[in-house]
């Protein structure tokens, strides 16, 4: 539990790090889809302190359930498992960016895939070593 705890909060930190940067690198805003949660009731005038913090608690949920799952054994089902998360997190990207009133470009796109396999491999890492 305390090494899902710890590497949630760091790949979420990594992720939001990247997409941050990358935003302001490539004018892209997949980091305001990443913490958008106005569209949530109730949350429309969420300071983004809490924002932010809510999204590391959702980062710490996904790396707990993507440590349990993991396969053990070869190196195929790893990145199969890899794999199959990444289509996830970028089927996502479309509702999120919806609900964000976001941009859908190729660049948030890729910068947001990019993003999220660097939180799964950093992950996969961290279960590895």
């Amino acid at each position: 539990m305390v090494f899902s705890l710890i590497n949630g909060l760091f790949s979420g930190l990594l992720l939001s790090a990247f997409l941050a940067i990358g935003d302001g690198l490539f004018q892209t805003s997949t980091f305001q889809v990443l913490l958008d949660i106005t569209y949530i009731p109730g949350m429309e005038n969420t300071p983004p302190l809490l924002a932010y913090l809510i999204h590391l608690a959702i980062s710490v949920i996904v790396a707990f359930a993507f440590i349990y799952f993991y396969p053990k054994g070869n190196g195929k089902k790893i990145v199969i498992y890899v794999t199959l998360w990444n289509v996830a997190f970028l089927i996502l990207f479309f509702p999120f960016t919806y609900l964000s009133q976001g941009v859908y470009s190729a660049s948030n796109i890729l910068l947001w895939f990019f993003g999220h396999l660097l939180y799964t491999v950093f992950l996969t890492y961290q279960i590895e070593r």
